[in-house]
């Protein structure tokens, strides 16, 4: 049993719409994937300058603790 050309054009229609919304949620899904994409970098960067301080600190806490030895 085959459809009718009403549901056939209803399906049709509905296909349609179902892609349109499918492709709607991917390009949001893209719009947040970048800003997060954005705000990982600028944490990544965040953590390289804090690893770099942490190791200003270790060196001169070094330095600090050497002087005091020799005193």
């Amino acid at each position: 049993m085959g459809m009718s050309q009403v549901e056939l054009q209803r399906r049709v229609e509905q296909n349609a719409n179902d892609t349109v919304e499918i492709y709607d949620l991917l390009k949001t899904m893209n719009g947040t994937l970048t800003e997060h994409t954005r705000r990982l970098d600028g944490l990544a960067e965040q953590v390289g300058e804090l690893k770099a301080q942490q190791g200003e600190l270790k060196a001169q806490s070094g330095e600090i603790l050497g002087i005091l030895k020799h005193r």
